[in-house]
């Protein structure tokens, strides 16, 4: 099901933890394909996302297409730390409010901390992302052995 920000400036381009979901990366237009239940989560329980409509799915890239597209010299990281310097607190606590993070953790940040905050939880996304990969890797070899 596909969604779109209802500020696509804002995270355009970058990546987010979100109910259900996990990881998910939003392409350039500020719109995401996710389940049937993120994207209920995200349109009912904030005021950040809507529904994308038929029409506008049709005119956004194919992810084949957003995947062949050049890439610039940033790392995902570094774009995410460019958005994040340009958000307001109010905006990077959204993102916080999204990601399902403790609110304990980051409701009383100010904007340097609550950016390094969020680098914090975007880098150890990643280190998950790629310990899943790497159990993924292994179970073939674990097997043969067997």
């Amino acid at each position: 099901m596909k969604i779109k920000a209802k500020n696509p400036k804002a995270v355009a381009g970058i990546r987010l933890i979100v109910p259900v979901d996990g990881l998910i990366a939003i392409d350039g237009e500020g719109c995401v394909e996710v389940s049937a239940g993120c994207a209920e989560a995200l349109v009912k329980g904030t005021s950040d996302w809507d529904y994308a409509e038929v029409e506008e799915a049709s005119e956004a890239p194919s992810e084949e297409e957003t995947e062949q597209e050049p890439t610039s010299e940033l790392t995902e990281r570094e774009e995410f730390a460019s958005k994040l310097e340009s958000m307001t607190v109010a905006q990077m606590k959204d993102l916080c409010r999204e990601g399902g993070f403790p609110e304990e953790e980051w409701k009383s940040l100010k904007k340097a901390t609550l950016a390094a905050y969020l680098l914090d939880k975007f880098d150890s996304a990643d280190v998950e992302e790629e310990e899943e990969e790497l159990e993924e890797e292994e179970e073939p070899i674990e097997e043969e052995e067997k």
